[in-house]
């Protein structure tokens, strides 16, 4: 099995991986926070990002350690790390093509899966602890794939995985199948296996246990900040689908290769390599439900890793050669279908700075100009020595990228990122609620008078509730190590029992508007923006951002409807009794527009009717400015609904609800829609009228065909009926429109079919001077030939008149046969629509 061919490819191959992972060697941004950690250390301040506080600002524990060892010896920052994994990359590469494959042809293909992987190769170097990672988790595989299940062995897995922990924690859950069939494997042993399993963890165990005493914490301050961040969970895992996809699209090979291997071993009922797939599919579900991760192929080029050894294990000399060659040329297809990205192709010049619009970046391509190996900017050789700079203030910088800049900064220089990866008392506080979050990115509002403090070392943080858990956490990230009310806020902070200093609500939503519910419409018909007049400027309601608005309700309210006037594409609807939420709902849909008013029909969780609810918070799910005008709440008996408001219900629920009680609640709506007044119609708009009509629910027709003001019939001189008029609105002028004039919408029922032979003309009479006007030839039909019958039909009308009062009237003939349409039952071939006022457009000069 581990034939002079194989470490003979397997020296060729890594060769290879030398040549290609030289060409592509960088640093990340990420991995300068670590760096400033480790020339702190080595400057004898401690393991620390801002002199004086104990916070751990890394992620990767051992890694930071195995840097500090070499870097002590070098005394450089640069070449150093890169060195460094490099070796380790290579060693683990080398690990599984030359001593876990089983032929030269198996290790010939796992190589060159992770030679023309791009995650794997970008991550070869970058200064983050993936080469690391590469070279325990490959010694664990060789362990359980090459040695006899003993308690010999199991011990030197279970201390690898416990030593790759440290490095990532998250890494055990690759790792936890193959040690789970190893220790059922020796499951009569069982006393021998639970003593193995502690040798193991003894690593992490030490490790956390000089995390809580000399940090205060067991887990690094950037899980804190990168996992406080209130995003909901489904969200999340859209996210993470997104990083799949979004790799399948830069890097195709990578996912390909790791869903593939996941599935060889079932085909191939192979136990052992069965649980390194399930380990591959554990850390999937893993990545997919944090978010994936701001960096494209991050966190696959591991579980590629694991790929790798699985195609290692496939005995490919036995396969026809047709089908290895298919293989292999699948491959290299594969490695090379995103030319542009490849990096076996790119060069010094490489330079993908873009993020695209999930928040994903190739973050090699976005930094390989300042920080990598060839190009010809030298710019990451500055600090190289780690020479220090910086002032004594403290520096906030408003980003989350802070390596660099913090680690050519000098110790005593406080930086303060609003992500709060470095800082224990931002990453502590929810994250902005902001609908275009990226990942890895959590922003956060930097408390008021919190940079004071740091200037001063006098507490000025405004808020006496902060203040105080500021006070608290000072305690643990500077006080003595084993002082007594040290271990207290330690014991309070750990056990969440200082949670309740923090306003969740004023962090998450800062700039959140707040109104009472007097500042809206409650019902019909207060709102200026139902009247139909195109001149009418002032609107009730609040604008608003994506941070959302909290609506006061007063008393506790039970109502099971709120009917929102809102053009709001996306939102979640946050019902409050106080502080506490009692019910919370997601709306996804685009409002309806029911004439020209936005719909948005909220029902109310049943919890949050019955138990009741003080205020009502709307936070869009998208970026925008937006404005809400109606917040109108009505009981389950609708009392006091005016015809209009249950019209605006009626239409939400026929289009929108889905539930088994549809039907019986449009039979509510429509029986509380026939008992009111007849008088409230005539409050009714046009394009409401209009748009009932349109409906597909003739009851609501009907009602509305019955009760539509100014609606007449339109005959030819045969005397046959070929229109109803619907009635008209004024429009506003448009961008488009480049003279002054008045912009009318007529609206028709073509009882008939009805063709374009007939045209419209106005009669027009300016009401100040008298003076009249004859326009002709208004087209009726908007471009198509024919009215079908029974179909609704709207005219858009623009007449050019100098600014003023007019009153207008319209009628329709064929200009060659002079034939009229007569209003049925008199000889008046003429409808008047009353006093129309035109104006200039404002892009146009009067």
């Amino acid at each position: 099995m581990n034939s002079y061919p194989n470490r003979i490819a397997g020296s060729l191959l890594v060769l290879l991986l030398l040549v290609v992972a030289i060409r592509n060697a960088w640093m990340s941004d990420d991995a300068y926070i670590t760096l400033r950690t480790v020339n702190h250390l080595l400057q004898g301040f401690g393991p620390v990002w801002n002199v004086g506080e104990r916070v751990q600002a890394y992620t990767h524990p051992l890694w930071m350690l195995v840097l500090s060892g070499a870097i002590l010896f070098s005394r450089e920052f640069y070449y150093t790390p890169l060195l460094l994994s490099l070796f380790l990359s290579s060693a683990a590469f080398y690990v599984v093509v030359a001593r876990v494959a089983v032929d030269w042809q198996a290790s010939l293909l796992a190589g060159t899966l992770l030679l023309l992987s791009k995650a794997f190769v970008d991550y070869t170097t970058s200064g983050l602890e993936n080469p690391l990672t590469y070279l325990l988790l490959a010694l664990v595989l060789f362990v359980y794939l090459r040695r006899p299940h003993s308690m010999r062995w199991l011990v030197i897995m279970a201390l690898l995985a416990g030593l790759s922990a440290v490095n990532r924690l998250d890494i055990l859950l690759l790792l936890g199948p193959p040690l789970l069939w190893t220790a059922y494997a020796l499951r009569n042993q069982w006393r021998q296996v639970a003593g193995a399993a502690a040798i193991g963890l003894l690593p992490l165990l030490a490790w956390e246990l000089f995390a809580i005493i000399y940090y205060g914490f067991p887990a690094p301050n950037t899980a804190y900040a990168k996992l406080n961040t209130g995003i909901p969970a489904a969200a999340l895992i859209e996210q993470g689908l997104l990083f799949l996809m979004e790799s399948l699209s830069t890097d195709p090979l990578t996912l390909t290769a790791i869903v593939a291997a996941m599935s060889l071993p079932w085909l191939r009922r192979s136990g052992r390599t069965a649980a390194i797939a399930a380990g591959m599919a554990l850390y999937l579900l893993y990545i997919v439900s944090i978010g994936g991760d701001f960096m494209t192929g991050r966190f696959l080029s591991v579980p590629l890793l694991c790929a790798a050894v699985i195609v290692a294990r496939q005995p490919l000399a036995t396969l026809p050669r047709m089908q290895t060659t298919a293989l292999f040329v699948v491959v290299i297809f594969l490695g090379f279908a995103n030319p542009t990205q490849s990096p076996w192709l790119s060069n010094a010049t490489y330079n993908v700075a873009a993020i695209d619009n999930r928040g994903i970046a190739d973050e090699r391509g976005h930094y390989y100009q300042r920080y990598g190996l060839l190009p010809s900017d030298r710019y990451n050789r500055d600090g190289a020595s780690g020479e220090m700079t910086g002032s004594l203030s403290p520096h906030m910088y408003g980003h989350c990228g802070i390596g660099y800049i913090g680690f050519v900064a000098s110790p005593y220089t406080q930086i303060v990122d609003f992500c709060g990866l470095a800082d224990a008392l931002i990453a502590r506080l929810p994250a902005i609620a902001f609908p275009d979050w990226r990942i890895g990115h959590p922003i956060r509002r930097i408390p008021d008078g919190y940079m004071g403090t740091l200037r001063t070392g006098e507490n000025r943080i405004s808020d006496p509730a902060l203040a105080e858990y500021y006070v608290r956490l000072q305690r643990v990230i500077k006080g003595p190590l084993f002082a007594a009310d040290r271990w207290t806020e330690i014991w309070r902070f750990n056990s969440g029992q200082n949670d309740y200093l923090i306003d969740r609500s004023a962090h998450q939503y800062p700039d959140m508007k707040r109104a009472a519910w007097e500042a809206f419409d409650r019902n019909w018909p207060e709102h200026l923006a139902y009247i139909e007049d195109s001149g009418a400027t002032s609107f009730r309601g609040m604008e608003f951002g994506y941070q959302g608005i909290t609506i006061d309700l007063g008393a506790r309210q039970h109502a099971t409807w709120i009917d929102l006037g809102a053009r709001l594409p996306a939102f979640d609807a946050v019902f409050l009794d106080g502080s506490q939420t009692v019910g919370r709902q997601s709306v996804s849909a685009q409002p309806l527009v029911l004439g020209a008013d936005m719909v948005a029909v909220l029902r109310v969780p049943a919890a949050a009717a019955q138990r009741g609810y003080t205020a009502l918070r709307i936070i869009p799910q998208r970026s925008g400015d937006y404005h809400l005008t109606r917040v109108a709440l009505w009981e389950e008996s609708l009392v006091g609904a005016h015809v209009a408001d249950l019209l605006r219900l009626f239409y939400h629920v026929f289009y929108r609800s889905e539930r088994d009680t549809r039907a019986l609640q449009l039979a509510a709506l429509e029986q509380a829609i026939r008992a009111r007044p007849e008088r409230e119609w005539a409050d009714v708009p046009v394009r409401y009228y209009i748009d009932l009509l349109k409906m597909p629910a003739p009851a609501l027709q009907e009602l509305a065909q019955a009760r539509l003001p100014g609606q007449k019939l339109l005959a030819d001189e045969a005397g046959a009926s070929r229109l109803r008029y619907l009635g008209a609105v004024d429009e506003p002028l448009t961008a488009e429109d480049q003279e002054p004039g008045a912009r009318l919408r007529l609206y028709f029922e073509a009882l008939d079919p009805f063709d374009r032979d007939y045209t419209i003309w106005f009669h027009i009479a300016n009401t100040e001077t008298g003076a009249e006007y004859m326009l002709y030839d208004y087209t009726s039909l908007d471009g198509t030939t024919t009215w079908p019958a029974a179909m609704i039909f709207e005219a858009p009308i623009f007449l050019a008149l100098e600014p003023g009062a007019y009153e207008i009237s319209f009628g329709f003939w064929t200009p060659a046969s002079r034939d009229r349409l007569y209003v049925e039952g008199s000889d008046v071939y003429w409808i008047n629509l009353g006093i129309h006022q035109a104006s200039v457009p404002e892009t146009a000069s009067p």
